[in-house]
């Protein structure tokens, strides 16, 4: 697992090393950021863009968070619109559509990067929409995984692989699926027979 700091500066350092070597980053976004912090969340996003390292994974973490965390957030996603360096992503915990509209610009742009990972997100079908071009245009992306997000239903499903199947991404590892499986549940929505179809539709039509 990739180690998640709430010190952003602590990555730069080695972003900066003239290798060509793998490195992984790990963020917490916590409930409250500085403006001096956020020079600190700026300055690394450049970095990233800016290395000669390819970064392994990309670890975004999440809490709730105030307006402080926003505006530093959409300054870090600024930062990396056209980065092509990250080949991999994990949005985790308390992400809804406000954090992902803060990343929109770099992640529909992307077409590098080779996975991504929503992890126990408020995401559902509005955010994904909004995803829609990235998962449209980006061919290089061999495994996405939304399993155990309670807003990923059948309309989020048949958006993501619908917009997957306008693309020429081959898909390597498709994970989707529930962790609650008690009936009935506030907030989450379900996979029934018909989010199975759309999987079992885009498998036989994907050149994946």
């Amino acid at each position: 697992m990739v180690f998640v700091a709430k010190k952003p500066h602590l990555y730069i350092p080695d972003l900066q090393q003239p290798t060509t070597d793998l490195i992984n980053v790990g963020l917490y976004f916590g409930t409250s950021i500085s403006e001096e912090q956020a020079q600190s969340w700026r300055a690394l996003a450049q970095a990233i863009r800016q290395t000669s390292r390819s970064v392994r994974c990309l670890w975004l973490r999440f809490a709730v968070g105030d307006e402080s965390v926003h505006s530093t957030l959409r300054a870090f996603g600024e930062e990396l619109v056209g980065c092509a360096t990250v080949q991999s992503l994990i949005l985790e915990n308390n992400i809804g559509i406000v954090e992902l509209l803060c990343l929109k610009d770099w992640l529909v742009g992307n077409t590098a990067l080779r996975g991504i990972k929503f992890l126990r997100t408020n995401l559902d079908v509005v955010a994904f929409v909004h995803l829609h071009d990235f998962f449209a245009r980006n061919d290089s992306l061999k495994v996405l995984d939304v399993f155990g997000n309670n807003g990923v239903g059948d309309e989020a499903i048949k958006e993501i692989l619908g917009a997957m199947l306008e693309g020429r991404a081959k898909l390597e590892t498709l994970n989707i699926g529930e962790t609650n499986f008690a009936e009935d549940v506030e907030g989450v929505a379900r996979g029934t027979e018909s989010g199975v179809q759309t999987i079992l539709s885009y498998v036989r039509r994907s050149k994946s």
